[in-house]
């Protein structure tokens, strides 16, 4: 539901708008439901001696959410005339979020130093979205005021929000779904095909947010061209165009393998068994590897970028 007014005024040209929108969103994602077997090799696949377990546990196997979210955005953007050389563009948009409700979840809200899961209703534990202010700038400027050149700028925030397809597989493969990982190791029990032992399982997570998320992902555009007929028809545009993104989402094992520094100072991440590779004990050995995301990344890009169109008859161009 939502609605527009434009209103224009000695110059200016003015438009104001909101909307608001309800959202609710069913994912059944059982990663993994049957177990995935790795093999290291074509000898230990013939010889039945997988190195690696990955699979729901039994009774928990249940991987269907239902998330529901509301969203409320408006803006205000004005176009104002200068003149016959200068065209000014202010606006601002605002687009806050609720916080996603689950039906079913659970989360690590402590990450590796939890002790279990925690039940939860929310997606997280504060709403990401309320700093979501988005502000733009434009001009356009004609230095010849003959119509064969122009220069133009702009700047602009804009946000994307963590919705509902990112959501699904975070909390769909936390509890009531459960995702065990078994490690072969040189004494028992080991994992068997076709029957892994559940009890020798530790939980893993593949693709979890963190509950105490940060702001929600935010890049800053701007560009500069300069555009110029060179004859009749014909227009060369000559652009610099920026961005620079921050509070990204990145993933990352929260639980990693503890290093262990050797008598000549070496670090190393395991030690070798005959032909297995032992790993170190985890941060918390209760869990396998935990991969979730949260909003510290950061990204940057610039180009330079070169035009040449030409228009031709029949509404043709190049």
């Amino acid at each position: 539901v939502g609605d527009d007014l434009v209103w224009g005024v000695e110059g200016h040209s003015e438009k104001f708008g909101v909307e608001y929108e309800r959202q609710k969103t069913s994912v059944d994602l059982p990663l993994f439901a049957d177990g995935a077997w790795t093999f290291p090799s074509l000898t230990a696949f013939l010889q039945n001696q997988p190195s690696l377990f990955l699979g729901a546990l039994p009774g928990a196997n249940d991987a269907a959410r239902n998330i529901e979210e509301w969203r409320i955005t408006s803006y205000v953007h004005d176009e104002w005339r200068l003149g016959n050389r200068v065209t000014l563009n202010l606006g601002l948009r605002y687009d806050p979020r609720s916080i996603p409700t689950l039906d079913k979840a659970a989360a690590l809200v402590d990450l590796a130093q939890s002790t279990g899961f925690t039940t939860i209703t929310e997606a997280f534990s504060s709403n990401p979205t309320l700093n979501n202010w988005e502000p733009r700038v434009g001009v356009a400027f004609d230095p010849s005021a003959n119509q064969k050149m122009s220069i133009r700028a702009g700047y602009g925030i804009f946000h994307s929000p963590i919705t509902a397809n990112r959501l699904g597989p975070a909390y769909a493969l936390n509890p009531p779904f459960a995702l065990g990982a078994q490690v072969r190791l040189p004494f028992p029990p080991v994992p068997v095909f076709p029957t892994p032992n559940p009890s020798a399982s530790q939980i893993s997570q593949m693709q979890a947010l963190d509950y105490d998320m940060g702001d929600s992902p935010r890049l800053h555009q701007w560009n500069v061209n300069v555009q110029r007929e060179l004859f009749s028809a014909t227009s060369v545009t000559l652009a610099y165009v920026g961005s620079r993104g921050d509070h990204l989402q990145r993933q990352r094992d929260t639980n990693p393998v503890t290093p262990r520094t050797l008598a000549d100072g070496t670090v190393v991440y395991g030690s070798r068994n005959g032909a297995q590779t032992i790993s170190n004990p985890r941060v918390n050995p209760q869990f396998a590897a935990l991969v979730s995301a949260n909003t510290y990344a950061e990204s940057d890009y610039h180009s330079f970028q070169a035009a040449l169109n030409r228009r031709f008859a029949s509404n043709l161009q190049s």
